[in-house]
């Protein structure tokens, strides 16, 4: 039952970061690095499984890069 339940757990986990790492190696991994824009297929082909374990932390990553750049926009008036 509890193995059940944990492999139902890690389903849920790798569709979520499925559908969160498709756009992000689309487009997202050029926003944290700059150089990722100029990578090969190949290139987001690799980024791909680890997108999808660690999902979770690469979208707290992208909320706090927004909240930085609105932070620097607003002369540094937004404190985290």
């Amino acid at each position: 039952m509890i193995a059940e339940f944990l492999l139902v757990a890690a389903g849920i986990h790798l569709l979520g970061g499925l559908a969160f790492a498709i756009p992000f190696v689309l487009v997202g991994a050029q926003k944290i690095d700059p150089h990722a824009a100029h990578g090969s297929w190949g290139f987001r082909l690799l980024l791909l499984p680890g997108t999808m374990l660690l999902w979770p932390l690469l979208l707290l990553l992208g909320s706090a890069l927004k909240w930085l750049v609105i932070g620097v926009a607003l002369g540094g008036a937004l404190a985290l």
